[in-house]
């Protein structure tokens, strides 16, 4: 036996299932369950990378290093930008003009309905110190205590606290205007449109809240798949049709490259794909309610696998800056923080 052949015929076999991955996720975006999931943690399909690239080393044959170079290409379309060395970004960031204002922070988090810490989840929010905050999963507690403890920090608020997990709310130091809608799916939260004034120009802010795809029946991962790209559609012809810049944000259940996610960021830009660095995983985090739990469902699961929140802008904004916000150990998603300036 041959074993450079050997060593040779397994990189061969690892790019051609990257490119595999890659033709499938072109054509068919999250057509069946398991490309979805594939889409959803797409990252990890990089995992072997290093170690085909020892095998090539091993092998010393030509197509193993050529299998070896489409593998690295596929692997810096999955991870973008944001892996790139922080002082070229940062090198590219302040190419731009210094913004006439300051930048305009906008952060967005799901803070879980069953967490009950919301002396914790208010100081989270002082620390990041953000312009908007949008949040997702709101109960009625929670929005009781937080316009208790940082309402003098922010004074116009919309909020539609639920017991459930379909509370949303927005606390804001600008003034707020709600925008009606009729924007119909099987939202975990309705969306929240309210239209605000920055830096001299009106936009629009939208909090949204997508229905998820739990992995527990093939079935109803199918139906949620299509109605979460039913509903994104519905907020992306609501942008289409707006005269103001716009900006969307929320827990979108959806991870980067996915089908849901391609369908915005054909209408917007993401902010952590402008200024983020680093994968900006924000999703899932073991929370002591589960862990305190012997029954817990998540006990299992390791802490943030993927990135499914997001801060989406129209073109007439840029990020400045991107990173997550400070987290209250409490609950299962890691806020995202964005500081946008006019373009």
């Amino acid at each position: 036996m041959n074993w450079n052949d050997v060593l040779t015929g397994l990189v061969v076999v690892y790019a051609a299932g990257l490119v595999v991955w890659a033709l499938c996720r072109h054509y068919w975006p999250d057509r069946w369950w398991w490309l979805f999931l594939l889409n959803s943690f797409a990252v990890y399909l990089l995992v072997p990378l290093p170690l085909a690239l020892g095998l090539a080393v091993l092998s010393g044959q030509m197509v193993a290093w050529l299998a070896c170079g489409l593998a690295i290409l596929i692997a810096a379309y999955v991870l973008g930008p944001n892996v790139w060395p922080l002082g070229l970004r940062r090198l590219g960031r302040e190419a731009k003009a210094s913004p006439a204002a300051a930048p305009l922070r906008v952060l967005t988090w799901n803070v879980l309905n069953k967490n009950t810490k919301h002396h914790a989840t208010a100081a989270a929010l002082q620390q990041a110190d953000a312009d908007i905050v949008c949040l997702q999963e709101l109960t009625c507690a929670a929005a009781n205590d937080l316009c208790a403890l940082l309402g003098e920090h922010y004074p116009y608020r919309l909020l539609a606290a639920q017991p459930d997990d379909s509370g949303m709310g927005i606390f804001s130091r600008y003034p707020l205007q709600p925008v009606p809608h009729d924007m119909q799916g099987v939202w975990i939260g309705p969306p929240q449109v309210a239209r605000l004034r920055y830096a001299g120009r009106d936009l629009t802010l939208i909090n949204a809240h997508p229905i998820s795809t739990p992995p527990t029946n093939l079935l109803h991962m199918h139906v949620t798949m299509k109605q979460r790209a039913d509903e994104v559609r519905t907020l992306i012809a609501f942008v289409a049709a707006q005269t103001t810049p716009i900006i969307m944000v929320g827990d979108f259940n959806a991870a980067a490259h996915s089908h849901a996610y391609d369908l915005v960021r054909a209408e917007l830009r993401d902010a952590w794909v402008e200024a983020g660095v680093g994968l900006g995983h924000t999703f899932p985090g073991k929370h002591p309610i589960d862990n305190g739990d012997p029954n817990g469902g998540e006990r299992w699961i390791p802490k943030w696998l993927t990135r499914i929140d997001f801060v989406f802008h129209s073109a007439h904004l840029r990020t400045h800056a991107a990173r997550l916000a400070p987290w209250d150990n409490c609950s299962d998603h890691r806020p995202v923080l964005a500081q946008l300036v006019w373009e």
